[in-house]
């Protein structure tokens, strides 16, 4: 696959919560990627715009990085539903799509040593190779993450806490793995 470096990024994001993990993952980790972020109001939302926020955005060197949760959805008919918005819009060489096997929170499930040390649940590290090993066969997410730390994660409060920490090296959840290499390859 040819590399493609990108100075600015514009972010379609389902919800508030990828946002702001975002918004302190990226400063910290490629900062020289100018960003942008637009959120929506859900998947619903993100699918019925998506298209036309696309073919509507000035900068023609922009890429877009489009991210949402798989849910319940098939993931293959969801990534092909959104590349389809992508082609009509004119754009497709310039998108990149992915999606968080179940939810966003599938990733911080991956990182329980990140999650333990700063929602102050040093005991939960111990479920990392037992019950969270592989965090993106994870049903729920979002509902563990609030369940092992006693109603403390709050989903945007949360993504933002776990966006300044996240380690990019942790490879446990491969739907972020892929995430985080779309972005090295933007970064050049």
């Amino acid at each position: 696959m040819k590399k493609q470096s990108a100075s600015s990024v514009l972010f379609l994001l389902e919800e508030e919560s990828a946002c702001e993990m975002l918004k302190k993952l990226m400063p910290r980790h490629f900062p020289a990627i100018s960003c942008k972020f637009r959120n929506f109001s859900g998947k619903p939302d993100l699918l019925s715009r998506l298209e036309k926020t696309i073919r509507n955005h000035t900068d023609q060197d922009c890429h877009f990085v489009i991210v949402c949760d798989q849910d319940a959805d098939n993931c293959i008919e969801l990534k092909r539903r959104i590349s389809e918005s992508c082609q009509k819009a004119g754009r497709k060489t310039v998108c990149h799509i992915r999606i968080a096997c179940r939810e966003l929170e599938s990733w911080y499930l991956a990182q329980l040593d990140v999650v333990s040390q700063h929602f102050g649940f040093p005991e939960i590290i111990n479920l990392q190779n037992k019950k969270y090993r592989y965090p993106d066969h994870v049903e729920k997410p979002s509902e563990e993450l609030r369940r092992i730390t006693k109603g403390n994660y709050q989903k945007v409060k949360g993504s933002r806490i776990m966006g300044e920490y996240l380690n990019l090296t942790v490879d446990r959840s491969t739907s972020f793995k892929n995430f985080i290499e779309v972005l090295k390859k933007l970064a050049g």
